[in-house]
């Protein structure tokens, strides 16, 4: 499933600014109670694992040291672009201003549900991408393969399974692909 390099990737502003990606994307999120409800006003009772439920990604110092390096090789290019092409510098300052990876990780969800298939929600430009498929746990190792992307088939290198560690102490799920770590927050 290498959808999460795509997140990793989303999360470079440099290339979310490159490619011409827009602002204003809504990510769908489902709340969950985290693997504990109530009943009429009682004391929380398990609904499920603890694995199950929603998850947001954490700004990690990994993610925000690749998010500067990102926008500080893009304000080269748009002082560079200011003397060639001054309203292309201006539309690429616009989308910088836009797309701030912080404001991107909050319209993100990771979605694990107790049928033992999941869901990733991401900003994709003005529309939302949703890469869905099953999960496997053994101890605390998740492996996530997708089978859907955006309700077609997936296809090449989104179809390869990810592997990944649940803590539950954390409520966290990380993920790890490509050299970079991502990690989601139950919550």
């Amino acid at each position: 499933m290498r959808s999460i390099t795509s997140l990793f990737v989303i999360l470079s502003l440099g290339a979310l600014m490159l490619t011409g990606c827009q602002s204003g994307a809504t990510a769908e999120t489902t709340e969950s109670t985290g693997g504990a409800g109530t009943t009429g006003g009682s004391a929380p009772v398990a609904s499920g694992p603890a694995h199950v439920g929603t998850y947001h990604p954490v700004m990690t110092e990994e993610m925000k040291k690749q998010a500067d390096d990102a926008k500080a090789q893009a304000m080269t290019q748009v002082e560079a672009l200011k003397k060639t092409n001054p309203a292309q510098a201006a539309e690429l300052e616009k989308m910088m201003q836009e797309n701030d990876p912080e404001a991107m990780l909050k319209k993100m969800s990771l979605e694990v549900k107790e049928d033992k298939t999941f869901s990733l929600t991401m900003p994709a430009g003005d529309a939302t991408s949703v890469m869905a498929g099953t999960y496997t746990m053994e101890g605390d190792k998740i492996t996530m393969t997708a089978t859907t992307k955006d309700d077609k088939p997936a296809e090449g290198e989104d179809t390869k399974p990810v592997t990944g560690t649940f803590s539950e102490a954390d409520g966290t799920i990380t993920l790890s692909e490509a050299g970079t770590t991502m990690v989601f927050k139950k919550g």
